[in-house]
């Protein structure tokens, strides 16, 4: 392109018209193109935006994950696994027994093996023989026998008209 491309100038008279209707075509195309692109590229950099913040969530996700699971395996508090720092499993690995070690927490869930009896032909003695008696746990608490006021417990009559009588009498007076 020979011409400027910024702005085409005024016919002059005796111009060939469909070399100047060409010209205006030309500099009509070049500036939709260049508002597609201006577009596609707005576009482009939304699109990196919205999967960046998504591969941030996904990183951070995945950071909770890794932090939950060794909280479960060493046996930590909720408020414990909260404080968890690292970003590789041997990391947080690391700290949840620094943790332990300096403030404690819960056993982790083992399945315990059943202990080697010392004498397999003893007599069970009388402690080992007892059976625990076995506790219901009711769906509901129990219902009390509740009594209206704040009575002392000496009096479980509760008598309204005589209450009201003495009301009344006070009031005549």
């Amino acid at each position: 392109m020979s011409e400027s491309a910024t702005e085409p100038t005024a016919p002059e008279s005796g111009t060939d018209w469909k070399a100047e209707a060409e010209k205006w075509k030309r500099f009509a195309r070049e500036w939709e193109d260049r508002a597609k692109s201006k577009v596609d590229a707005d576009a482009l950099k939304a699109a990196e935006a919205r999967a960046e913040a998504a591969e941030g969530k996904v990183a951070d996700l995945t950071a909770k994950a890794l932090r939950a699971d060794v909280a479960r395996a060493k046996g930590l508090t909720d408020a414990q696994a909260k404080r968890l720092t690292g970003t590789t499993r041997e990391e947080l690995e690391a700290d949840a027994d620094d943790l332990l070690e300096a403030f404690g927490g819960k056993k982790p869930e083992t399945k315990e093996e059943p202990k080697d009896d010392p004498k397999p032909d003893a007599e069970p003695t009388k402690d080992e023989t007892k059976e625990e008696p076995k506790v219901e746990t009711a769906a509901r608490p129990p219902r009390e026998a509740l009594k209206p006021g704040a009575a002392n417990g000496d009096s479980d009559d509760f008598d309204a008209a005589s209450i009201a009588d003495r009301l009344r009498s006070r009031n005549s007076i």
